[in-house]
């Protein structure tokens, strides 16, 4: 029993550290679309930034939404 708490719960920090991985990579990708956009007026990198930016959100969202559920257990 014991055994399989501390799996589950390996699991659940696993799974939370790739989700942080996974902001971190949004948001590393991000800055070089940022640089071009801002410093070289490219239009497409705006666009890409733009849509990198979405999913942030949206990762983001899911997240507080996986901690608000675990606070309430």
């Amino acid at each position: 029993m014991l055994d399989s708490l501390m799996y589950l719960n390996n699991n659940i920090l696993e799974f939370n550290m790739s989700r942080f991985a996974e902001i971190k990579s949004l948001v590393d990708s991000l800055e070089g679309d940022m640089d071009k956009f801002y410093s070289k007026g490219n239009k497409t990198a705006g666009t890409r930034a733009r849509k990198t930016l979405q999913e942030l959100k949206k990762v983001a969202q899911e997240v507080r939404v996986e901690i608000q559920d675990k606070k309430n257990d």
